[in-house]
């Protein structure tokens, strides 16, 4: 098959990841797969092939202002492919930019064979006003609720990240649809060991080590995690938190103070390339991954779970949707409620004291990855291809 597909985000940022393994897992399977995307900053429309049956091509975005990046060019070339080149599918991904549902709205049009990819609840405020400040709340949010209501169910082919996604589908009446989760790469997995990484990192051999990774940390969740951390100390002493961001650069609520010597037990590794990444994780007992109830946690799969599943590592979580089901479906890991920072914490003192449960949650982080790898994702999403002819 030749395949299409239109991706919003540029290189190495959020949806970036999922559109790239879907794409480079169909091109190994022998289909030629064309994905585009757009440039991180720049107006030369750049090509990059991957392998013989993968195409990249980065089209033009010079971010003036938050409404203006020359979108308007991303969407005419991405128009222009569906009009004027041969695909069996024509795969979009986000159901509120236009650089994708108006490709898709015309190639639906015109009898083509188009399918949604949805992974994200764009119209939760945390969302909205993060990727779009600048237009009035109110209004904002019921633009991206009219569009996440109206392009899935005109579309009806539409693949979801979440099961909360699911769900919204099926509210609008949408005929076909797969629930593919984030999947795990599995090159060189198996590839970092934790007390290798600890000595490659000068990280002691005994040093009790639970660790977090993200991009951004609400201070919600910040907090949280400080509040289990302060309780873990509590019971024992030595354990230590590893983040890839410096607390300082974030504001908490009134009043709320990091004590000195809970701080000097938090380390920041600064932004992680990608083995280094994997070394920090693999170094660790266990990782922790902090949470909140809004709508737009429900409906992700954060890619940074299956980064935990890649290294082994059990995760311990205050999530609610995809984290805690990943978790109740595999037991790669531990669940507690959403408020339970005391529970959390007891939760990185037995993963830092009982080498037996730890060993046992290893064992299941390592079937979940093999279970979630990107092969089998794509195999799932290949048949629901064929299933649409």
């Amino acid at each position: 098959m030749r395949i299409l597909l239109l991706e919003i985000c540029f290189e190495n940022f959020g949806g970036y990841f999922r559109a790239y393994n879907i794409a480079l897992e169909l091109s190994k399977k022998g289909h030629f797969v064309k994905l585009v995307v757009p440039r991180k900053n720049g107006l030369i429309i750049n090509k990059k092939r991957i392998n013989d049956h993968f195409l990249i091509i980065e089209t033009t975005r010079c971010r003036i202002h938050t409404f203006f990046e020359f979108r308007f060019i991303r969407v005419l070339y991405n128009t222009c492919c569906v009009l004027f080149e041969k695909y069996d599918f024509i795969y979009g991904f986000v159901p509120v930019q236009p650089d994708t549902y108006i490709p898709l709205l015309i190639g639906k049009l015109l009898r083509k064979k188009v399918i949604l990819d949805w992974d994200d609840f764009w119209q939760d405020p945390s969302i909205a006003n993060a990727f779009l400040s600048g237009l009035p709340a109110k209004l904002l949010q019921k633009y991206l609720q009219f569009l996440e209501t109206l392009i899935p169910g005109i579309i009806q082919n539409v693949t979801v990240a979440s099961e909360f996604l699911k769900l919204q589908c099926e509210k609008t009446q949408v005929r076909n649809i797969l629930q593919i989760e984030n999947g795990v790469s599995t090159d060189g997995i198996g590839t970092f060991q934790k007390y290798a990484s600890r000595v490659k990192l000068g990280i002691p051999e005994n040093e009790k080590i639970i660790i977090s990774i993200a991009n951004t940390y609400p201070p919600c969740r910040v907090v949280t995690m400080i509040e289990a951390l302060k309780y873990a100390r509590a019971e024992d002493p030595h354990i230590r938190l590893y983040l890839n961001v410096d607390l300082r650069k974030y504001y908490f609520p009134d009043h709320y103070e990091i004590p000195d010597e809970l701080f000097k037990n938090i380390i920041c590794t600064g932004y992680l390339q990608k083995d280094a990444l994997y070394e920090h994780i693999v170094s660790a007992d266990a990782a922790l991954f902090s949470s909140d109830t809004k709508d737009a946690e429900k409906a992700c799969f954060p890619i940074r779970l299956t980064n935990y599943l890649y290294c082994g590592k059990p995760i311990l979580t205050n999530a609610v949707g995809e984290a805690r089901n990943l978790i109740a479906r595999f037991g790669c890991g531990a669940a507690v409620d959403n408020l339970d920072y005391k529970g959390l914490g007891a939760l990185m003192v037995k993963a830092c004291n009982d080498p037996e449960w730890l060993r046992e949650k290893e064992n299941a982080a390592a079937h979940a990855a093999s279970c979630l790898s990107w092969s089998v994702i794509v195999q799932r999403l290949e048949q629901f291809m064929m299933s649409l002819y």
